[in-house]
């Protein structure tokens, strides 16, 4: 299902992962201000955050990091599911910014993960 190493279709890996972030987090936000969306400076980080995020990620699995990319990828999933439930479930002060910080904190632990993984599989391929 991934590209292959090296492959140019990281490239559509990024694009589709960015997309998918930005559009996940704008409607995210659209949820929690009644249906209506940030301003358009707002609008163009949450955008250019993403697309680091996605571009960082995709540069990784282009170079052979496969499963930090699929770990971190399924660790930013799990933050984005747990700030949609934050979100519909709690009206309290600070719970958005801790949705957010378990989003990168899960995101993180994938990464880690994955690394972990990639590094003892290269490490096995040595020997």
């Amino acid at each position: 299902m991934l590209p292959a190493t090296r492959s140019p279709r990281w490239v559509l890996a990024f694009v589709l992962l960015a997309l998918q972030l930005a559009g996940a987090f704008i409607a995210l936000g659209a949820s929690r201000n009644d249906g209506e969306l940030p301003p358009t400076d707002t609008l163009l980080s949450i955008v250019g955050v993403n697309a680091a995020i996605a571009a960082v990620l995709s540069l990784i699995g282009f170079f052979g990091g496969r499963a930090t990319f699929v770990c971190a990828v399924l660790g930013m999933l799990a933050g984005l599911a747990y700030m949609a439930w934050v979100y519909a479930s709690s009206d309290q002060g600070m719970a958005d910014l801790g949705a957010l910080m378990m989003f990168f904190m899960l995101g993180g632990l994938g990464l880690v993960i994955g690394a972990i993984v990639d590094i003892t599989r290269a490490v096995r391929a040595r020997r």
